[in-house]
């Protein structure tokens, strides 16, 4: 069995067969968020600024497998790597080998040396596997969220598994002792000259030129993390990102000297109206807006805060900053959810030891495989 390939990019776009391999592969699961048809093929295309610096291929076995491959200038610890992503597929053994093959076939092509995965063009965008979640648990927006199956898949494959993370539920005890550990860290920022704010997206907007630097010095020593362009930020950062997060509970801080401290950006779990089970009733990922749809889950029952990004810069580590603004967002939710996921967290940093505050509940994988 051979996959069938095409390059992205300008005058690319995506094979025949790539777009209708994800509804038969989910078939009628519920907790399934159907993907986008136009918004996949937009970013194997020319109006995707990815393009600027890398290259990308999608294989396919039309109704049975698909996979893409991404390549860009950064190493990874050390060694040229490439991203495989966008793996789908109905549990045929010989249609998932057939698109692997092609994808290493052509990273190997780009001077790769290892290939990672799933990563979704970049860390900044959608990558890891779902490796366990609780029962009845549905996906909040921009989680990993793969099909049964899908880690076995990967490791009948000869991939290997390389880091894990994990999100965790915080119910309102965890989040009262959080609170109570983090006021002293808030006051003390405060008693400093530093200010906690409520990160609005119109301030979030006029910050923009400030931000993105910021962006690319919170997350460069994330794995795997590649930089991201200014037509990159903008697209990604842009009004439709602010119009998601909540207005009211997201926070930034300001140093004494006026500079950008850091940022807790937040939003609601917009799971129950994503999910194909919502229906008549579900919204498409790309059009959710905090002030159209948090009604419509609160109307459904206790809503979570999905604890999403927070940040710091550099020169403003160690000072109780993150504290500060972990405090100060809980605050500004407390009216409004029940508790909170603290989401997509590596395993072994600073915030995954805070096992008094958190219940681990939903854990994650990146795989790896030397070519």
């Amino acid at each position: 069995m051979k996959a069938d390939t095409r390059a992205g990019g300008p005058g690319g776009g995506v094979v025949d067969g790539f777009l209708e391999v994800a509804p038969l592969s989910w078939g009628d699961d519920p907790s399934w968020v159907p993907e986008v048809p136009a918004e996949v093929a937009a970013a194997f295309s020319a109006q995707n600024p990815w393009f600027r610096v890398g290259r990308a291929l999608t294989a396919c076995v039309p109704g049975r497998a698909r996979m893409a491959g991404c390549f860009g200038p950064q190493p990874v610890e050390g060694a040229q790597a490439a991203f495989f992503g966008y793996f789908e597929g109905i549990g045929d053994a010989a249609a998932d080998r057939a698109v692997l093959d092609a994808i290493e076939a052509w990273a190997r092509a780009q001077g790769a040396s290892a290939l990672y995965g799933p990563i979704d063009f970049a860390t900044a965008l959608r990558y890891r596997v779902l490796l366990e979640a609780e029962p009845g648990a549905l996906p909040f927006h921009g989680e990993p969220w793969t099909r049964a199956g899908t880690p076995a898949r990967l490791e009948a494959l000869g991939l290997g598994l390389v880091r894990r993370y994990m999100s965790g539920i915080v119910d309102a005890d965890a989040r009262a002792r959080t609170m109570a550990h983090e006021r002293p860290s808030h006051d003390a920022a405060l008693a400093a000259g530093y200010r906690i704010e409520t990160l609005t997206p119109a301030l979030w907007l006029a910050e923009a030129d400030r931000l993105f630097p910021l962006v690319d010095q919170i997350f460069s020593g994330n794995f795997a993390y590649t930089p991201i362009s200014r037509p990159a930020f903008d697209a990604l950062c842009g009004a439709d990102f602010a119009r998601r997060f909540d207005p009211d509970a997201s926070t930034i801080g300001f140093a004494p000297d006026g500079s950008i401290a850091g940022v807790f950006i937040v939003y609601p779990h917009y799971g129950p109206l994503l999910v194909q089970g919502a229906g008549a009733a579900r919204v498409d990922s790309g059009k959710l807006s905090f002030a159209e749809h948090f009604p419509l889950l609160a109307a459904r029952g206790p809503v979570l805060q999905i604890l999403k990004t927070l940040g710091v810069a550099r020169e403003h580590r160690s000072r109780g900053i993150a504290n500060a603004l972990t405090y100060g967002t809980y605050a500004r939710g407390l009216s409004r959810y029940a508790g909170g996921i603290a989401a997509l967290v590596r395993e072994g940093n600073h915030s995954a030891n805070m096992a008094w505050a958190h219940h681990w509940t939903r854990r994650y994988g990146l795989y790896h495989k030397p070519l």
